[in-house]
């Protein structure tokens, strides 16, 4: 997402002549950052916002006494949002992508200690949305918009859930100055095992830094009724290259022992107009 103030872009070879049409709002994207914006794709128009991350992680927590280490990655390829302006006030969304899972661990068998691992790969589960705009900001009020999502149990069955799954956040944000801006969204997240779900916050101030450059400093976690909570700082940037397109980059870290230890993802967003 990146909801902060941006200047004019234009996009390039074909996407530009499909895009001659003057375009009413400026582009504004739900990457890189973790906090979804509370701006809506105009009607008519479609929004495509890809990209590559990796993370790690090494649990403190191991699932077995006999392991004695255990570090885990996740590198996300062409991890994709689909975004279509269906009215005004509507958007449509539809996000997915391919997963690729790596395990290592030492575990002591008899009196030596053996490393192994294995790794996971396919596509990932499919979720589909909208976004509903409820309010403009208007003075201390913020802008809000509503995003109700279903991840579907398609897509690689190691990654798909055995059937669908909700989750919903309300989108807030603020504009500080006419530079600077203030996002949030609070909302749920079910899981596949029936369990209660978990709590979602996000929490992010964005900033012109430059010519068509723009800078974020983001806190995110769920917060969950029967486990420890995952809290994680990040931050990143955004360049507009054009009008209707931009790219991004984002790094992070966690706080607490049951978040990710470190990730790092770059990507690219760009639009046209489809009616």
């Amino acid at each position: 997402m990146n909801f902060m103030p941006q200047k004019s872009l234009h996009l390039v070879g074909l996407l530009m002549a499909a895009s001659a049409t003057a375009f009413s709002q400026e582009m504004s994207t739900d990457r890189p950052d973790q906090t979804e914006s509370s701006w809506g794709v105009p009607k008519g128009i479609v929004q495509i916002e890809t990209g590559v991350s990796l993370g790690s992680d090494a649990p403190n927590n191991l699932p077995d006494a006999a392991i004695t280490s255990l570090t885990l990655q996740n590198i996300g390829l062409a991890s994709t949002l689909i975004r279509v302006g269906l009215l005004e006030r509507l958007e449509l969304r539809l996000e997915t992508g391919y997963v690729m899972e790596q395990s290592e661990w030492k575990q002591a068998v008899g009196q030596t200690e053996q490393s192994f691992s294995e790794s996971l790969n396919g596509a990932d589960a499919l979720a589909v949305g909208v976004k509903v705009g409820i309010a403009q900001e208007d003075g201390p009020f913020p802008e809000t918009s509503l995003i109700l999502h279903a991840t579907l149990p398609v897509g690689n069955e190691s990654f798909r859930p055995s059937h669908a799954i909700p989750d919903f956040r309300f989108t807030l944000s603020h504009s500080l100055t006419e530079t600077v801006s203030l996002g949030y969204n609070l909302g749920a997240e079910w899981s596949d095992d029936g369990a209660p779900p978990n709590g979602i916050y996000t929490l992010v101030v964005g900033s012109d830094l430059a010519e068509s450059v723009g800078g974020f400093l983001e806190l995110f976690g769920t917060l969950s009724p029967e486990g420890a909570p995952h809290h994680t700082l990040d931050g990143g940037v955004t360049w507009g290259l054009h009008e209707n397109l931009q790219l991004d980059a984002a790094a992070g870290v966690g706080l607490t022992d049951a978040a990710e230890d470190f990730f790092v993802g770059a990507g690219v967003s760009f639009r046209f107009k489809a009616w």
